[in-house]
């Protein structure tokens, strides 16, 4: 998060509902521009761009069939199957890892690279193949 707004990036957190009362929406205050508690549905158009860490998030298949750049930050490394080739189409994938204190590591260089880039044409293939 830090370095998206770093670069100038306004920054949406929309929380999980299932765990917004659990969490003290101040602590993001110093990192996002903006808390949103509000239903993926019907606040979705108001960002560029997504970045997800789980692809198991009941807003990432919603997320795919947007028209929005979608960043995975993505800590599993076996996904060698037909669909994982065909999601990555789809999507931009920044590696990451897990420091001593549990914090997602990553290189700023390549998240930034894929922020900044909107695809021309967006690769349907998978949305098709899975949600048809």
């Amino acid at each position: 998060i830090n370095i998206l707004r770093k670069n100038g990036y306004y920054v949406i957190y929309k929380a999980h509902p299932g765990t917004a009362s659990e969490v003290n929406k101040d602590i993001f205050s110093k990192y996002v521009d903006e808390y949103i508690l509000e239903p993926y549905e019907e606040i979705w158009e108001c960002a560029d761009l997504f970045v997800f860490t789980d692809t198991a998030s009941s807003v990432f298949g919603y997320a795919l069939t947007t028209n929005r750049p979608i960043i995975l930050l993505d800590h599993i490394n076996n996904k060698h199957t037909e669909s994982w080739q065909m999601l990555k189409k789809r999507i931009n994938v920044v590696p990451v890892h897990f420091d001593k204190f549990m914090r997602i590591q990553f290189k700023d260089n390549e998240l930034l690279s894929f922020s900044g880039r909107v695809h021309k044409e967006i690769d349907n293939s998978f949305v098709k193949k899975i949600f048809n």
